[in-house]
Parts: C-alpha cells; sequence; structure tokens
C-alpha cells in the first residue's frame, strides 16, 4: 500500500520525484565516503575499488534486469488474463442465446451486467483495495448457478451446456488471476537490496575527484537506477499507471451485442414514465 499511496500523492511528479531521490542518496554517500577516506590514495587501492565497483554493478544490474522482466511479464499475463475472459464471457453470452434466445434473455443480461460492472467498479477495487469486486462475484455465481440449472432437450442444448459449463469455470479461474496479479507484491528484501546496491556503487566511486564530469557521471548513474527501480516498484500494480492494463476487451464486447442487453437492464430500471 505504501508506494502505491506514493504514486497517488505524486502524480506524474512521482518518477521524477523518485529518480531525483536516488541521485541525492548517490552523491550524499559519494562525497561522505569521499570525505573520509579520500585522503592518501595509491594505485593499489584505486586497482581494487576498480574491481570492486566492477563486480557490484554486475550483480546490481542483474538483480534489477531479472525483476523488470519479471514484472513485464506479470503485466503481459494479467492482459492476456483479461482479453481471455473477456472473450470466454462473451463466448457464454452468445452460445446462451444459440440454446435458447427466450429462456435464457435474463442470463444474457446478467452476463452483460457483470461485464459492466467489471469495467465501471472492479478495476477501481482492484487499484485501490487489491481485491475483487463482491458484487461482481455475486453476478458471476447466479450465472453459474442459472447455467446449472438449464435443463437441455434438444442435441443442440444438450452439446452446448458441458460447454458453457467449461467457460463459466474458467471465468472463475481467470478472475483469480487477474486478483493474483496485483495481490503478488514485490518482497521488501528488493528494494533493500536495490537501495544497498546503489550505495555500495556509490561509495566505490570516492577515489575519483569530484569534479563536474564525474559527478555528472554519479548522478547519470544514480538516476538510471532510480528510474529502473521505480518502474519495477510501479509496474507490481497492473491497475495503475504506469503499468496500466486497461479493460479494453470488456469494452469492446459492451459495444458490441452485449449494449442491447445493457439498455434492456435500463429499461427495466426506469421507473414508468
Amino acid at each position: 500500500m505504501g508506494f502505491d499511496f506514493f504514486l497517488a500523492g505524486f502524480g506524474l511528479m512521482a518518477g521524477p520525484v523518485f529518480v531525483l531521490a536516488t541521485v541525492i542518496l548517490a552523491l550524499a554517500c559519494y562525497g561522505v565516503t569521499r570525505f573520509l577516506l579520500g585522503r592518501n590514495l595509491d594505485l593499489d587501492h584505486r586497482d581494487l575499488a576498480n574491481s570492486v565497483t566492477f563486480r557490484i554493478a554486475a550483480l546490481h544490474g542483474m538483480m534489477l534486469a531479472i525483476v523488470f522482466a519479471t514484472e513485464l511479464n506479470n503485466i503481459q499475463k494479467t492482459y492476456a488474463a483479461t482479453e481471455r475472459e473477456a472473450a470466454m464471457v462473451s463466448d457464454v453470452y452468445y452460445d446462451l442465446r444459440r440454446y435458447d434466445a427466450e429462456a435464457t434473455q435474463a442470463l444474457r443480461q446478467r452476463l452483460a451486467q457483470y461485464a459492466h460492472r467489471v469495467v465501471t467498479e472492479e478495476w477501481a477495487t482492484l487499484a485501490q483495495d487489491k481485491t475483487l469486486s463482491l458484487e461482481a462475484w455475486h453476478d458471476w455465481e447466479r450465472s453459474y448457478e442459472a447455467v446449472l440449472a438449464l435443463d437441455p432437450k434438444t442435441e443442440v442444448q444438450r452439446s452446448l451446456k458441458p460447454i458453457l459449463l467449461s467457460h463459466v469455470r474458467e471465468i472463475s479461474t481467470l478472475r483469480q488471476q487477474r486478483e493474483a496479479a496485483v495481490r503478488e507484491k514485490l518482497d521488501s528484501m528488493f528494494f533493500i537490496a536495490a537501495v544497498v546496491g546503489l550505495v555500495m556503487m556509490a561509495t566505490t566511486y570516492f577515489h575519483f575527484p569530484p569534479n563536474r564530469l564525474n559527478l555528472l557521471l554519479i548522478s547519470a548513474f544514480a538516476a538510471y537506477t532510480g528510474l529502473i527501480t521505480f518502474f519495477v516498484l510501479a509496474l507490481s500494480n497492473p491497475y495503475i499507471s504506469p503499468g496500466y492494463v486497461a479493460p479494453a476487451a470488456f469494452q469492446t464486447i459492451l459495444d458490441g451485442g452485449m449494449s442491447k442487453a445493457l439498455d434492456q437492464i435500463e429499461a427495466t430500471a426506469s421507473p414508468t414514465q
């Protein structure tokens, strides 16, 4: 919740503020170490410092790259799960119409209501509370019970019912995957390791004199490290920027054939004029 609060508090300035903080930290560590250890340096000290700097940089860069790739993969999996779930909802909706358009009208309206609730309510709930909407779960559960209660009479209906059940069950699985994507938070050990790596890298530069070029290079390194760390932390929640995964697939099916079902729901709910 802490980093999400930071993102919400600073908005578009969250990234620059985070990067600036890492630059200040790196320069401060360099300055303190230079003040304490920068006197009476000889060639052996410089060679050892260069060797240590190279090894720390390699480990630090590898850690950031692995975690960054993991978070990008999490974003891709969330996008794929959302696309798949919307496709399953659409398939169930149109298969119900093939099953019996008149008898399944109420059920199809509930599915349209479910898709609408995912777009208008559940995405915000996932971003803020990191949990799925209870109302959307209730829509799914009632839809599942209605499919279970179907009594097929024809060969087509008997063929469609197991497909409908399979798709509705898969919707539940995909919902849980969407929730898992935001609940699988980065371990605090990553943030500690990132900060420690930055500090150690900055301190090993103490043998370089604090001229303009050296300070600029240290700042550039710290800024890039801070930017990658910021993106890693920000991408851990796929329902807020910058890693925001939009429910575009659900909006697409709502703008299609399901729009009529939503209009029917609104017409039924509206008071008679």
